[in-house]
């Protein structure tokens, strides 16, 4: 994710937003496959292969120097399958 944000922050000038939104992470890595097979869960499928926490996203977003506004985490309706964000 480090990467990934270095070209549109070269881009932002000083007073610029930079509008971020990721997949979350599965809250239960080791329960996933046993809670979607039980139906506990309903679990999609991204093209996303990294997923992410706000945590993470915070870390990010500071590592980087930029100022946080607001940190949501929203269902996602993409057409095809509804999709936890982080926005």
């Amino acid at each position: 994710h480090i990467i990934f944000s270095k070209k549109p922050i070269k881009h932002l000038q000083n007073d610029g937003y930079l509008y971020l939104e990721v997949p979350i992470e599965v809250l239960k890595p080791d329960t996933i496959i046993n809670d979607a097979l039980t139906k506990k869960i309903k679990l999609t499928v991204h093209e996303h292969i990294n997923k992410y926490t706000t945590k993470s996203l915070i870390a990010c977003a500071r590592a980087h120097k930029l100022e946080i506004i607001d940190i949501q985490v929203e269902d996602v309706d993409l057409q095809w399958c509804i999709s936890k964000v982080i926005r």
